[in-house]
């Protein structure tokens, strides 16, 4: 029950700990990024009333990647090691 008493009809009790859960549906879902062993494999599916989608800060082997992804687009960036 993390803590908050009887738990809810809806078999949810509290809200989830974890605090990547929901920023992580932009990385995997919309940007659609899957670690492989042969390297990173970017596969956007952005809603159509988005125009681009730019996540930065990743962290991905010994780099930190920038990606900017739009319909028809996908720019990767290394900017820092």
């Amino acid at each position: 029950l993390q803590g908050g008493g009887v738990a809810g009809g809806l078999g949810l009790d509290n809200e989830f700990f974890e605090s990547i859960l929901v920023p992580q549906i932009l990385l995997d879902g919309f940007m659609g990024v899957k670690a492989t062993p042969g390297g990173l494999v970017v596969a956007p599916d952005l809603p159509p009333s988005w125009p681009e989608l730019h996540i930065g800060r990743i962290a991905w082997r010994a780099s930190i990647l920038a990606i900017t992804a739009s319909a028809n687009r996908v720019t990767v960036a290394v900017v820092g090691p």
